[in-house]
C-alpha cells in the first residue's frame, strides 16, 4: 500500500490500468482505469495525477458490462478500443480532455467467435496495417480498421493467445501462446 496516494474510496477494484496515447495532451498526467466502483458497477475512468489532489473522473459515455473487458490503447487515429466477449467498441477522445470520450464504432463478434470465446487476453493496434489484433482463448483474431470486419483465427492460430507485441522496424507481430511463440512478418505476410 502506497502512503503517497490517498485511498480512492470510489474505486473498489481495478482490473486494468492503461496509459493514454502519446499524442494526448494529458498523457503524462494520468491513466485510464477499468474498475468497479464502490457500488460494484463496472466503469472506465480517467485517473488524473496532476495537481495536488489525485482524482478519478468517470467516463459516462463509455459503458462497461463486465470485468471481462480489455482496453487497448492506440497511438494513432483512435484513442483505443474496448474488447468484450461479444464486441469491439472503438473509442475516440478529446485530445485535450482524457475524460471526454465516446464510442465511434461498435463491431459485434461473428457468432462463431461469440460462441467459442470466454476470455480476451491481449490486444495490439498495428498502425502500418490499420488493424487491431486481439488474442483470446479461441485464438488470434483481428479487426480491419478500414472495413470494420473481423477476421477470425488469423493464420489458423486457434491456440489460446496470452500476449501480443510488435516491432515496427522489422514489421513483425509476436503472438504468445502456452505451446509456442508465433511470429508474423507482415512485410512479407508470412508466419512461423
Amino acid at each position: 500500500r502506497s502512503t503517497y496516494w490517498r485511498v480512492l474510496d470510489d474505486v473498489r477494484s481495478a482490473w486494468q490500468v492503461s496509459s493514454l496515447p502519446v499524442h494526448h495532451r494529458q498523457s503524462s498526467d494520468g491513466v485510464w482505469l477499468l474498475h468497479e466502483d464502490a457500488q460494484q458497477v463496472s466503469r472506465m475512468s480517467y485517473f488524473s495525477l496532476a495537481g495536488t489532489n489525485a482524482s478519478v473522473h468517470t467516463l459516462t459515455n463509455i459503458p462497461l458490462t463486465s470485468n471481462a473487458t480489455l482496453f487497448v490503447t492506440s497511438h494513432e487515429q483512435y484513442a483505443g478500443a474496448l474488447i468484450s466477449l461479444s464486441d469491439i467498441r472503438v473509442m475516440q477522445c478529446d485530445v485535450q480532455d482524457a475524460s471526454s470520450c465516446s464510442i465511434v464504432r461498435t463491431v459485434p463478434f461473428p457468432s462463431t467467435l461469440r460462441e467459442t470465446t470466454t476470455a480476451i487476453a491481449a490486444g495490439l493496434f498495428v498502425a502500418d496495417l490499420q488493424m487491431l489484433y486481439f488474442g483470446a482463448d479461441s485464438g488470434l483474431h483481428r479487426l480491419d480498421l478500414q472495413t470494420f470486419e473481423i477476421d477470425v483465427r488469423v493464420n489458423g492460430i486457434n491456440d489460446s493467445v496470452s500476449s501480443l507485441a510488435a516491432t515496427n522496424k522489422y514489421r513483425t507481430i509476436f503472438i504468445g501462446t502456452a505451446a509456442k511463440l508465433w511470429m508474423e512478418d507482415y512485410a512479407e505476410e508470412t508466419h512461423r
